[in-house]
C-alpha cells in the first residue's frame, strides 16, 4: 500500500480501536498516522474476549488483516498490542494502555528516551469519548471517511442466507463465497450503509467463512 512520504512530527503515534473488522475508515486514519510519525501503535482493544457477534475476531486474527493490508509496513513501522477491557472502569482502561504504550517503547530502543508521543482518530460519536481522556498527548483528528461503521457489516456478514439447505456439502464453501462477494460489491457499487472493506481483509472473511467458528458464530 502506497503511504506518504513521513513528515515525522511525531515518534508515536497511538490509534485506538476494536477493528472488527478492519475497514476502509480504519484504513484511512493508519494511512495518515504513517505518514506523520516514524512509528504506529494500533491499540487493539476487546483483546482475551470470546467469540461473539461484537467481538467476533480474536486479537491474533485482527493482527493478520492488519498485516494484510500493510505487508510493507507491519513489523517495521506499523505495530499492533493487544488491549483488555474494563467495562465502566475508565481507570482501570486507562492503566492498560499506559502499561502497553510503556511496555512498546521500552521494548523499541529506536525511539528516543522521551519519545513526542500523539494520539490519532475520529470522534465520530459518544462511543469515541475515550478520545479526551489523554489531555498530556497532542490529539490529531482525522475527517470522517464515508461514515464507516462496522456494526451494519458484521450483521450482514453472520447473516447470509443458510447454505445447508440448499445445497450439497460440498458446494457449501463456494456458495458462500460467492455470497460474501455479493456483499462486498453491493456495498463498494451501490455506496450502502456497509463499510468498505479492502481487498486483503475481504478474502480474510471469505476464508475466515468456511471455518466452523463461522457457523458457531450465526447460529447466535
Amino acid at each position: 500500500m502506497a503511504i506518504p512520504p513521513v513528515s515525522e512530527k511525531f515518534d508515536l503515534l497511538l490509534f485506538i480501536g476494536r477493528f472488527q473488522p478492519l475497514h476502509q475508515g480504519h484504513v484511512h486514519v493508519i494511512t495518515e498516522a504513517l505518514a506523520q510519525a516514524r512509528q504506529v501503535l494500533l491499540l487493539v482493544g476487546s483483546a482475551g474476549q470470546a467469540r461473539s457477534l461484537r467481538n467476533p475476531w480474536l486479537y491474533a486474527e485482527r493482527q493478520q488483516q492488519v498485516a494484510a493490508v500493510f505487508p510493507a509496513e507491519f513489523g517495521n513501522s506499523l505495530f499492533t498490542v493487544p488491549v483488555m477491557d474494563s467495562p465502566y472502569d475508565d481507570d482501570q482502561w486507562l492503566s492498560h494502555i499506559q502499561a502497553a504504550v510503556r511496555d512498546f517503547v521500552q521494548s523499541h530502543r529506536e525511539l528516543p528516551t522521551h519519545p513526542r508521543i500523539g494520539l490519532i482518530g475520529h470522534a465520530k460519536d459518544n462511543t469515541t469519548y475515550y478520545l479526551q481522556l489523554f489531555p498530556q498527548l497532542e490529539f490529531v483528528p482525522v475527517a470522517n471517511f464515508h461514515q464507516p461503521s462496522a456494526t451494519p457489516l458484521r450483521e450482514a456478514y453472520f447473516s447470509l442466507p443458510q447454505l445447508e439447505n440448499t445445497a450439497t456439502e460440498a458446494k457449501i464453501p463456494e456458495k458462500r463465497h460467492h455470497a460474501l462477494a455479493r456483499l462486498f460489491d453491493q456495498q463498494i457499487t451501490h455506496g450502502a450503509r456497509l463499510p468498505h472493506v479492502p481487498e486483503p481483509v475481504q478474502q480474510w472473511l471469505i476464508e475466515f467463512a468456511s471455518q466452523p467458528d463461522y457457523e458457531e458464530l450465526r447460529a447466535e
